[in-house]
């Protein structure tokens, strides 16, 4: 990043749906794996070994019912 921390990613994508509209149907589109909810209408779903998370979050942000996806991100851990 713009800081000069390393930022990796999970093979996991964060994304809600847009409250009161079903989106898990579309998810499945995408083969997601292990999808599993977090809070109100938002979930945590596997992306499979050697396919493009930040392309499947694209293309996610971009259905009617997602109101977010994002990869979910990894940076080392400081103590304060």
């Amino acid at each position: 990043n713009s800081l000069g921390k390393k930022v990796g990613v999970r093979n996991e994508i964060i994304f809600k749906c847009v409250e009161g509209k079903e989106c898990l149907s579309i998810v499945k589109r995408y083969n997601l794996k292990d999808i599993s909810n977090l809070s109100n209408d938002i979930y945590i779903a596997k992306v499979s070994k050697g396919s493009d998370i930040f392309e499947i979050s694209q293309k996610l942000y971009l259905e009617n019912n997602i109101e977010f996806a994002n990869p979910n991100f990894v940076k080392k851990r400081y103590r304060r």
